[in-house]
């Protein structure tokens, strides 16, 4: 047997072993003085919820929090749906 070259791209990223943080709304959408991950307003951000597009948040008393490795992978999955889309006239 020999060993096969694959490309870096088709290689999944490495699971981290670091536990996942949690974020609470304000580091998800940011304020007026410090940007979030994400570009979207408050009343948008609850409809994707609702919609199951963003993972319902963990509660921990009166607090929500979501996983920081589920949002990351919200933003690639809307990255990836943008990139596949055709552009320019037919």
């Amino acid at each position: 047997m020999h060993a096969t070259t694959i490309p870096l791209a088709t290689v999944p990223q490495a699971v981290s072993t670091q536990p996942d943080a949690l974020l609470n709304l304000g580091q998800i959408l940011g304020s007026t003085h410090r940007p979030g991950l994400l570009g979207i307003g408050r009343s948008k951000f609850y409809e994707l919820v609702q919609l199951g597009m963003i993972p319902q948040p963990i509660k921990i008393g009166r607090r929500s929090l979501w996983r920081q490795s589920e949002i990351h992978l919200f933003i690639e999955c809307l990255a990836r749906e943008s990139r596949a889309e055709p552009r320019g006239l037919p």
